[in-house]
């Protein structure tokens, strides 16, 4: 289940200049966590690095616009994700060893 509003936050991305159909597309494929802890590393991680990767073509904290910071906002909440992923796939593990 994706935590944004894809339409929404899909705008605000590319109001701050990321590209529009990658923005939308990162937003549609936030990951939710299954049973199956390799399928969830493997779609996680991709998750996390295209985070990574429309973050960085944002400026500099201290240069940047409203709307960029606000693009960074959305962008940051994957990390959160991966705290959760992190402790979530920890749990799985120690269930099953």
């Amino acid at each position: 289940m994706a935590a944004y509003e894809t339409e929404r936050d899909g705008q605000c991305l590319a109001a701050a200049g990321l590209p529009s159909d990658e923005a939308r597309s990162f937003l549609r494929e936030a990951p939710a966590a299954t049973t199956d802890f390799s399928g969830d590393r493997t779609r996680f991680s991709d998750y996390w690095a295209t985070s990574a990767r429309l973050r960085g073509r944002l400026p500099i904290k201290p240069r940047r616009s409203a709307r960029e910071q606000v693009a960074a906002s959305l962008l940051r909440s994957a990390r959160a994700m991966r705290a959760w992923g992190s402790c979530a796939g920890m749990a799985m593990r120690s269930t099953t060893h």
